[in-house]
């Protein structure tokens, strides 16, 4: 049995053998690859340089905090999430289940215990999400860590099972 892969014009790659080991027979089948990393002629073809441009920069990442749930008030409400990268804060945004109803809920991010925002993030009244890019404190490194502290809740209804994203973009 043969078969053979073709690139986006129509040549064959390879046309292997299936023969020997299974390691030797994927070497085979993609031996002829690597002419075609860098074929700029393809709009959808990215190169090798547009990888490593990818691989080596600065790349987003999402840290989730989850407080299931009736929401109560208190500071430090979750476990310490350790950074293990620098980089700077870039969003936020929280989410519950049951709206509160009577306050906003409001949540405080910290990092190393202090909070990194001027206007913490909140979820008004009767509402069931609310988002924050206003940060305080920008910038983060290796071995801070990230806790949440919720400093208001509804008063008739408190809320219920939040969801709380921070966004960062790591270098």
């Amino acid at each position: 049995m043969s078969y053979s892969f073709i690139d986006y014009k129509g040549f064959p790659i390879v046309s292997p053998q299936p023969t020997g080991e299974p390691a030797s027979q994927f070497n085979t089948a993609f031996s002829g690859v690597a002419e075609h990393i860098d074929d700029t002629t393809n709009p959808h073809q990215v190169t090798a340089a547009q990888v490593g441009a990818q691989s080596y920069g600065s790349y987003h990442r999402d840290i989730t905090f989850v407080l299931g749930d009736v929401l109560e008030v208190g500071t430090d409400q979750t476990n310490h999430v350790p950074l293990t990268s620098s980089g700077y804060f870039q969003s936020l945004y929280a989410i519950v289940k049951s709206a509160p109803a009577g306050d906003d809920i409001v949540f405080g991010v910290n990092k190393n215990g202090v909070a990194i925002q001027s206007s913490k993030i909140t979820i008004p009244d009767g509402n069931t999400s609310g988002s924050s890019t206003d940060f305080s404190v920008s910038t983060f490194l290796v071995g801070d860590y990230l806790s949440i502290d919720i400093d208001q809740v509804g008063s008739a209804t408190a809320g219920s099972d939040a969801t709380v994203v921070l966004g960062m973009e790591c270098m």
